[in-house]
């Protein structure tokens, strides 16, 4: 009986089954503090860049709506990077930062054309063609054989020149441009930022500019076929330390001008020292037609040209119109100066 009980407690004992722990998985290592703070804080930072250009702001800010095309290059490579982190609030900032940025390197929307001006409807499809060039010519050191190229190769009508004073023009008629655009405003005796001429096949006449501005630059009436065509070459002060203000106040005084001629076509051509990314500058075209929506490409940085290592990366080269079709727009490097040239091909748009 005993032995069958010890049996018994044997086989008991040979069922029972150990008992077994859960394991315990090594939980995934933490985000870096440190790190995970620095993405944010360049997120939030690249955040804030790029919606700069929706207020009116003094002081630097001018310069950093301007530099809006880095903020655009920086979002992107920013938010690679987060994703590959998978740090998914900063990437998020990342993400909205570059969604704002991408519509100021665009030029959204149509060229002008003449069923499409402020009163198309009783406009014919379109008259005499003509072409205006605008060029910066860095204090006149321009080539003067590489900008009558140019003027040739494009059968520019008009030329627009600033910084250009009467030593540069003479040194134009030197290259070439002599006994070419007998109509022409008064070149002043020196080659100061503020120094402006209009070269121009067509008669004109000479009309009050816009008042107000730290650089007064001429302002014409063409007479382009049948049609008075109301020109005014543009030099605005730049954004820079200490000249915010007046940049500011030029492009004012030209909002003013153009606003002051509401029925008349008329042209703003030349170096705004401003784009798009200004609200400034938005608010002194507003109303106004950009003949660069006529271009293969819309978005072509017209400054600087000449410095060692950096890229065109913004445009404040403009011709801007009201009244007129745009046929045609491009941007070309001109030996000797900062800027590049920009050329329109517009017409008239006589009533039907």
């Amino acid at each position: 009986m005993a032995s069958k009980d010890k049996a018994a407690g044997g086989g008991n004992q040979q069922a029972a089954q150990p008992v077994t722990k859960p394991i315990k998985r090594p939980m995934a290592p933490r985000r870096p503090v440190r790190g995970y703070a620095f993405w944010l804080l360049l997120s939030l930072v690249l955040l804030v860049a790029t919606l700069t250009p929706l207020v009116r702001l003094g002081g630097p800010f001018p310069i950093i709506q301007a530099l809006s095309p880095l903020w655009l290059i920086l979002a992107v490579l920013a938010l690679a990077w987060m994703a590959r982190l998978r740090a998914r609030v900063p990437a998020a900032f990342c993400l909205v930062a570059l969604l704002a940025a991408v519509p100021w390197q665009l030029r959204l929307g149509s060229p002008a054309t003449c069923a499409s001006v402020a009163d198309g409807a009783s406009r014919g499809v379109g008259g005499t063609e003509f072409t205006v060039l605008a060029l910066n010519q860095e204090y006149s050191q321009a080539d003067p054989a590489a900008v009558v190229a140019l003027a040739r190769e494009a059968h520019a009508d008009v030329l627009v020149l600033t910084e250009t004073g009467a030593a540069a023009v003479a040194a134009l008629d030197q290259a070439g441009l002599e006994g070419a655009y007998p109509y022409r405003t008064e070149a002043v005796d020196d080659n100061t930022a503020g120094a402006a001429v209009i070269l121009s096949n067509y008669p004109f006449t000479l009309e009050e500019a816009a008042a107000g501005t730290g650089w007064p630059a001429p302002a014409v009436t063409l007479e382009v076929g049948e049609q008075a065509v109301l020109l005014q070459a543009v030099h605005t002060r730049p954004p820079m330390s200490g000249l915010t203000t007046g940049w500011a106040q030029d492009l004012g005084a030209l909002s003013r001008w153009q606003q002051a001629h509401p029925d008349q076509a008329l042209i703003l051509a030349g170096d705004f020292n401003a784009s798009v990314v200004h609200p400034a500058y938005r608010g002194a075209v507003r109303g106004l037609d950009d003949a660069a929506k006529a271009g293969t490409w819309r978005m072509l940085p017209t400054w600087p040209t000449d410095r060692f290592a950096v890229v065109p990366f913004i445009d404040i080269d403009h011709i801007v119109t009201r009244g007129l079709a745009a046929r045609g727009w491009r941007a070309v490097k001109v030996a000797g100066t900062d800027h590049k040239a920009v050329i329109a091909t517009l017409a008239t748009c006589p009533a039907a």
